[in-house]
């Protein structure tokens, strides 16, 4: 088994860094989340030549739980640096100077007092880190916020405001951050495919682990807020092709053995939890038809 393991991985490694330069990093690690990168062989003993090139300072109010991902565009020689933020922003930076190139704020970002939960402060924006399909361009992530025509609860009565809440996948075009077309796309009142009476409220889930994409799906794994409400973990696919949207929901507790009946007060803590968080890490991928993942 061992032996069979440690194969698939060397398999998988030379095809995890699909980039223009061989220092670009377009996911969290490789594909099988094994923490190696092949395109980083730094010398252990050339450490004490290297000096900061930049610091960038931003709002106190703003949080990078996700990774910064580095590309180079085709075409271009020079690396990109990009940062997405709990604030619902994103900047492209030149890698070698950290002057901004291109910004953006995908939406209002979700407020942390209605989520109850100080884990993440200020604000629950985009906390997963994206990933980079170097073949179109485009980068892909997970954003919460509110729902059109809502907004922040109290902040003197956290969490009311959760049910509020929404998650939306994005896919925009690098380096100028543009929409493409047919995104983004809602996930909020999709059902589980294993067990319809449980759903999708992007109000009270978070969406930690890094994206992951097998084939032509973009996979996200959801949790909770502290346990926080009536929530069940969940792993939600969505289609790359443009107007397809998601083609998957798998509740993490499911029938027969979630609780039953479930409780339609989104307050109330009986919806299953089993969340998938793993403090950010990457789901991993087998390459085939296989990802992997652990639960709470």
């Amino acid at each position: 088994m061992r032996r069979w393991i440690s194969a698939a991985l060397a398999a998988l490694l030379p095809a995890a860094v699909r980039a223009v330069q061989l220092t670009d990093s377009l996911q969290d690690a490789d594909l099988a989340q094994s923490g190696y990168l092949p395109c980083h062989n730094i010398d252990p003993a050339r450490l004490g030549n290297y000096t900061r090139a930049w610091l960038n300072t931003y709002s106190s109010n703003e949080y990078f739980h996700a990774k910064p991902l580095v590309y180079t565009p085709p075409g271009a020689t020079d690396e990109l640096v990009i940062l997405v933020s709990n604030q619902n922003n994103i900047r492209v930076l030149d890698g070698a100077t950290g002057t901004l190139k291109y910004s953006r704020t995908v939406q209002p970002p979700f407020m942390a007092f209605d989520s109850n939960c100080g884990d993440i402060q200020y604000s629950i924006g985009i906390t997963g880190t994206p990933y980079i399909d170097a073949a179109t361009n485009i980068m892909y992530f997970f954003s919460k916020g509110y729902r059109p025509g809502s907004g922040p609860g109290d902040p003197n009565n956290p969490g009311v405001g959760a049910i509020n809440g929404t998650y939306k996948l994005y896919a925009v075009t690098l380096p100028t951050l543009a929409d493409i077309s047919g995104f983004p796309v809602t996930i909020d009142g999709h059902a589980a495919d294993n067990d319809p009476t449980r759903y999708f409220v992007g109000g009270v889930v978070l969406q930690r682990p890094s994206v992951a994409v097998v084939g032509n799906t973009i996979v996200g794994g959801f949790g909770g807020h502290c346990d926080n409400f009536n929530y069940t973990g969940m792993l939600v696919s969505v289609s790359k092709t443009a107007g397809v949207g998601v083609t998957g929901v798998q509740a993490m507790v499911a029938s027969p053995g979630a609780p039953s009946p479930i409780p339609t007060d989104y307050i109330n803590g009986n919806g299953g939890k089993a969340g998938i968080w793993q403090a950010g890490a990457g789901l991993a991928y087998d390459g085939g038809n296989k990802l992997y993942f652990t639960t709470g």
